[in-house]
C-alpha cells in the first residue's frame, strides 16, 4: 500500500512592496502610486513630481490589522503619470515579471509607457 506524500504549500504573493520610479520621458511628470491593504481604508496614495531624467524612491507603506502587533505591508496597485500635455497613462497589477515580494522594483516612464523592470535584471 502507497501513501501519498505530497504536499501543498502557499504561493508568497506577487506584491510590490516599494519602487523606484524612473522618468526617461521627454519632460517633467506627475505620478501617482496607489497602494493598497486588506481593507478600503488601507488604501494611500503617493503623489510625486519628477523631472526629466530623474528618478524617485516610493518608500513601502505599512499599516496595523485588527489585534495583531505585526505591521502589515501595503502594496502597490497602480502606477498613474500626469504628463505636461494633460494625457495620462497608467499601469495596472498584476505587473511584468513579478513573482514574488519585491521592493525596490523599477517603473520606467517613457514618451507613451510605463514599464516594469526587474532590478534583478537591469
Amino acid at each position: 500500500m502507497s501513501t501519498d506524500s505530497r504536499t501543498v504549500g502557499l504561493r508568497s504573493p506577487a506584491a510590490i512592496y516599494s519602487c523606484i520610479i524612473k522618468n526617461n520621458s521627454d519632460a517633467e511628470v506627475d505620478v501617482q502610486v496607489h497602494f493598497a491593504g486588506i481593507e478600503d481604508h488601507h488604501a494611500e496614495v503617493a503623489d510625486i513630481e519628477i523631472a526629466q531624467g530623474e528618478e524617485e524612491r516610493i518608500d513601502e507603506k505599512e499599516f496595523n490589522h485588527g489585534e495583531s502587533d505585526g505591521k502589515c505591508h501595503k502594496t502597490v496597485e497602480l502606477v498613474r503619470v500626469r504628463k505636461f500635455d494633460g494625457s495620462t497613462i497608467e499601469l495596472k497589477k498584476p505587473f511584468d515579471g513579478v513573482t514574488s515580494p519585491k521592493k525596490d522594483w523599477i517603473f520606467e516612464i517613457t514618451n507613451d509607457s510605463i514599464k516594469s523592470v526587474d532590478p534583478a535584471k537591469k
